[in-house]
């Protein structure tokens, strides 16, 4: 029954003229060149480096100076997406990012 099914598919795909080589490429993220970043050693960095470095690059992370208020929610973000770190910890990261990359609101 499936083979039937993907087959009667197919049909009706090509006699719309629906072809792979026709179909749009996948959407990509563009590149953005990152600068190579120097973490200031600090008590929290291993934290930092745990919780943050394992899904993409730390430069990522301190490519710009935010304010503490979107640090926070940038640490509750990546927790959401799967960034392990307790409320303990993410306050530790939270603090290190406010010293080391933050700016004035």
């Amino acid at each position: 029954m499936q083979t039937r099914t993907v087959a009667l598919l197919a049909t009706l795909l090509l006699s719309c003229g629906v072809h792979a080589a026709d179909a749009p490429p996948p959407a990509t993220i563009p590149a953005v060149p990152l600068k190579p970043v120097t973490l200031p050693d600090d008590a929290n960095k291993p934290l930092l480096l745990r919780a943050c470095a394992v899904c993409h690059p730390i430069e990522m992370v301190v490519q710009r100076k935010r304010p503490v208020e979107e640090w926070e929610r940038q640490v509750a973000r990546m927790v959401g997406f799967g960034a392990v770190a307790s409320e303990a910890e993410q306050d530790r990261i939270i603090d290190y990012l406010e010293r080391w990359f933050s700016q004035s609101p």
